[in-house]
Order: structure tokens, then sequence, then C-alpha cells
């Protein structure tokens, strides 16, 4: 009988510390994977401005990054929504998806899908990016994706949008909408 309590008590107990305390250890118990690695200092310090691409920020006044990954399936289902995104406001504002996979899995995995188009620039591999990226998700620190990071001209982000919804979606929307209705107003200002 004691053994019988032993071997159920025990399993129990350590799932029960680490479902608590696995997280302070390193452990995401819940994906049975490491915790992401976060920015240092220095990276923080650069910020986005030095972790992205240059970007004309006076013809771009909005820039919208979209962590995602290959084998997501919500990342790939609001793909539509995001190249729709790009057609009404590409001309205005800036669309960059990132993956920490590589870039060579990237290119392979869509040259292996038919029809596929993802009309934000892709950026693979690029750790400093994605360490950057899961630090400023102040949710869930780059442990679940999608997510939307919202970003105006001066590269601060005003709004991390976690998950492939519909209201996200809606959200980027009145995002650019805002930005770039701010940028056209002042265009027609100076005329």
């Amino acid at each position: 009988m004691y053994k019988l309590i032993i071997s159920i008590a025990v399993p129990v107990l350590l799932v029960i510390l680490f479902g608590q305390f696995g997280e302070g250890l390193g452990l995401n118990m819940m994906q049975g994977a490491p915790k992401p690695q976060q920015a240092d200092e220095a990276t923080l310090e650069k910020g986005l401005r030095n972790v992205l691409p240059p970007i004309d920020t006076a013809k771009n006044q909005a820039i919208v990054i979209n962590r995602w990954a290959t084998w997501c399936g919500p990342c790939l289902e609001e793909i539509p929504d995001l190249n729709r995104l790009v057609e009404t406001y590409g001309d205005r504002a800036t669309f960059i998806a990132a993956s920490d996979e590589s870039k060579e899995h990237v290119a392979n995995w869509i040259s292996g899908k038919e029809n596929f188009e993802f009309k934000y620039k892709l950026i693979s591999g690029d750790s400093q990016l994605i360490e950057l990226l899961n630090t400023l998700d102040t949710k869930t620190k780059g442990s679940a994706i999608p997510v939307h990071y919202l970003v105006n001209s001066d590269y601060e982000v005003e709004k991390v949008l976690l998950g492939a919804m519909e209201s996200n979606i809606d959200e980027i929307e009145t995002f650019l909408k805002k930005k770039l209705d701010n940028v056209d107003r002042v265009k027609i200002d100076l005329m």
C-alpha cells in the first residue's frame, strides 16, 4: 500500500512543482520546450531601429511586424487578411514577417507550396530580431505565435497583439488608418 501511495504521489508532486515553478527553471511545461531567448540589455538599447532593415520613415509612417512560423496553422490562416492590408496600405506602411526558422527552411517551405503568397517582407533566422520581439511581447515572451507588433515611425512599439483573430486584423487596420490619416492631413495642410 505504501508503494502504491508513493508511486502516485511522486508524479503528482512533480507535475505540481514544475507546473508552478517550471518557468523559473527555464521550462515551458505547456509546450515541452525551453523558454524562448530574451534580448540582452545591449540589444534592447539598440531597439528596433538598429535591428530592422532600413526603412524610409518619411514615406512609411507605420510598421507592422508579424511574428510567425511555417508550422503555425493560425499564422498561415491569417495570411490572406494580412496580404489585404499590404495591398491597401503597402505604399505608406512597412510590413515585416519575422520567423525564427532558417532562411533556407522558409524558402524551401514556400517553394513547396503551390499558389502561396505572403506580401510581407520576410525575415528569417535573425536571432537578434527574434530575441528583441520576444522581449517586447510582455504577455508570452515569445512562447506563442502569431504576434503582431504595431510600431510608429519613431520605432516605438505602440501595441502588441497576440493571436490570429479577426479583431486583431481590425485593430491593425485601425492603427494604420490613424497613423496614415495623420500623414495625409499634414500633406494636405502643407499644400
